[in-house]
């Protein structure tokens, strides 16, 4: 809503008869030094929301315009022109209403009126139904007396004080978030070796394969080291590829006294406390020992 004060003006056509009856509406002639006079013209336009012709605005007949406390009747020119009590007005927007038989009692704003008007011209267009106000002219007076109250002319008509509209509740902020704090980095746990990479020390087997002595386990790079495998001494298994179950780089070892054979280490990740050898020839003869960390 604009700042300022707001005057309402509430009407109906039998009040506005009324008052042109009892001879309260006046014309552009003087005017007591309590009122203002307020005059103009109410224009109609000829153009629809649907149609696309060329706008014209047209005098509003017989149409009902109040404005303060009083109102009046346009004549065939749309011409209206009426004193109203307005002695005391502080200045602001005017609320007024205009009716017609075809338009239904519509209120609009006049706005920034001077305080304590003497005279207020204006212009009013209707179209589609929305009424607009335009202040052509007004002068400023003084104040010269007190309000006239209902006792002191009992003939005037007035209306109630307008009720101030209720204050709209304001929406109320939310609290600020609180920030949280940030989890603490998880450490990652390491991975445990794979394969045969747990192995370390010494291990003795259970002379699955005719070993069943003591050997050390070590690892350079990619290679698993037996020594000593029995009397193949110091024996190198490839971890690269298949890191679980490593080969002998050597194709030729000595099982059971006997030449030819290919071994294999079968180990589980992370497990340092035993590990199974698999030695096999061409002839499909094989051997399984395991061994058990001293």
């Amino acid at each position: 809503m604009k700042s300022g004060n707001v005057y309402l003006a509430k009407f109906t056509v039998g009040i506005a008869a009324i008052l042109l009856a009892a001879g309260l509406v006046t014309s552009c002639g003087g005017n007591p030094d309590d009122t203002v006079t307020i005059e103009g013209t109410i224009l109609s336009s000829n153009v629809t929301r649907t149609s696309h012709q060329d706008e014209t605005l047209l005098p509003q007949s017989d149409a009902t315009i109040c404005c303060f406390d009083r109102c009046d009747i346009t004549d065939q020119d749309g011409f209206f022109s009426f004193g109203a009590i307005a002695d005391s007005f502080p200045g602001g927007d005017v609320l007024c209403n205009v009716s017609n038989g075809a338009l239904v009692e519509q209120p609009f704003l006049v706005n920034d009126i001077v305080p304590n008007p003497e005279a207020v011209l204006m212009r009013i267009t209707i179209r589609n139904g929305v009424v607009t106000a335009e202040v052509l002219d007004q002068t400023s007076g003084n104040i010269s007396q007190p309000p006239i109250s209902p006792t002191q002319n009992p003939d005037a008509t007035t209306l109630p004080e307008a009720t101030e509209a209720p204050v709209e509740p304001q929406p109320t902020a939310a609290p600020e978030a609180t920030p949280i704090d940030p989890l603490p980095e998880r450490t990652p746990t390491p991975l445990p070796p794979e394969g045969c990479f747990s192995l370390f020390g010494s291990y003795t087997g259970n002379g699955g394969c005719g070993f069943g002595s003591q050997l050390n386990v070590t690892n350079s790079g990619d290679t698993i080291i037996l020594n000593p495998l029995g009397s193949n001494g110091a024996t190198s298994f490839d971890a690269s590829i298949f890191p679980q179950t490593p080969a002998s780089i050597s194709t030729d070892l000595t099982v059971f006294n006997q030449a030819g054979h290919t071994c294999n280490l079968e180990c589980e990740d992370g497990n340092v406390l035993n590990f199974t050898l698999r030695c096999e020839n061409a002839q499909g003869g094989s051997c399984t020992e395991t061994y058990t960390a001293d």
